[in-house]
């Protein structure tokens, strides 16, 4: 239980960070940030790896709001407001359609990071942050 409150420790320290590049390596399972932190004038370079990842779901927004791109005001950098870590998951995130073959794609992803009014869920086994690795799973 310790590691598991350590690792949110960590991600507290990240919120409001400045994500500086955000990569998606599908072919690796892998999504990296490049943050930085200004505090007081004082600036701090972290990297945020999730290694083993089965699955991401990105939402740009709440609701129907999402569909309203236009509106969104227009910025030119993009803010980690937040990141939690959940050990045993948020829940089942499941596509239910039309199609049979589609039920069978579903996730509980253990990682949720807020960028402004966006949410981007993320189900991953490994994460490393500054070169500490945290196996999860």
């Amino acid at each position: 239980m310790k590691v598991n409150k350590d690792i949110q420790k960590l991600l507290n320290n990240l919120w409001g960070a400045t994500i500086e590049s955000i990569d998606f390596q599908l072919i690796s399972d892998k999504i990296s940030l490049m943050l930085t932190i200004n505090d007081n004038e004082i600036i701090t370079k972290n990297k945020l790896e999730f290694c083993e990842i089965s699955s991401y779901y990105y939402l740009k927004d709440t609701a129907e709001d999402r569909f309203n791109l236009e509106e969104i005001e227009k910025i030119d950098y993009l803010e980690l407001t937040s990141i939690d870590y959940y050990p045993e998951g948020i829940g089942m995130i499941k596509i239910i359609g039309e199609k049979e073959w589609i039920d069978q794609y579903y996730s509980n992803a253990n990682f949720a990071l807020e960028i402004w009014n966006s949410l981007l869920f993320i189900e991953a086994k490994v994460l490393i942050l500054d070169k500490r690795i945290f196996k999860l799973k």
